[in-house]
Formats: structure tokens, sequence, C-alpha cells
């Protein structure tokens, strides 16, 4: 139990930092579907992009649900690997994400 509240603390300290830090996206998308099973992806999720200068080009078209990132795409329960979601040569960059009232917020990234 207090590993699991350790962690969600820094998920949040990771989130409050990716947006103080200006990460942007653009375009930002306002809602994402899961490319693995179609749902929409109201909680969490992976985002490929390429790393630009004044922030990160998405692929929604490419985006996965958190669900499906760990069970369908990621290996044994792990969150998934970019080359797990989409070809490299594409996206250069795998973003965490959480869904918001506001559209899509950068919780990390992984390269």
């Amino acid at each position: 139990m207090w590993l699991r509240h350790a962690t969600g603390v820094a998920e949040s300290l990771l989130g409050l930092a990716a947006t103080r830090s200006g990460v942007t996206l653009h375009p930002t998308p306002t809602t994402l579907d899961c490319a693995a099973c179609g749902d929409t992806v109201t909680e969490a999720g992976y985002l490929p992009a390429v790393e630009r200068d004044d922030g990160y080009e998405p692929s929604p078209a490419d985006a996965v649900c958190g669900a499906c990132g760990f069970t369908a795409l990621g290996t044994a329960g792990c969150a998934p690997e970019l080359d797990d979601v989409t070809d490299p040569a594409t996206a250069d960059t795998l973003l965490y994400v959480r869904a918001t009232d506001d559209g899509v917020d950068v919780v990390r990234s992984k390269a």
C-alpha cells in the first residue's frame, strides 16, 4: 500500500514538473482514441510524437490507452516502448499523457 501511494505522489509531482516546464503539443489534441481498442482515452495513455524546438508534434492516430499499453503492447505489465506503439521512423518520443477537461496534458516523455 505504501509503495502504491508513493508512486502516485511521484507521478503527480512529475505531472506538475512537466506542466510547469512548458511542455507543449503542436497541435494539442482535444481527445485521443486508442489505436489498439478504438476506445476514447479517458484517463491516461501513450502518445507518440516528434520532438521539435518549440515542443512536440503528436501523432494522435497512433495513441493508445493506458490499459492497452500495459496489457496488449507492453511487456508483461510494463509500459510500452516507442516501437511497441508506432514505427520509430515516424516518431522519436513516447509521451505519457493524461486526459483532462481541456485536452491532453503531458506527464512525462520517453525517447
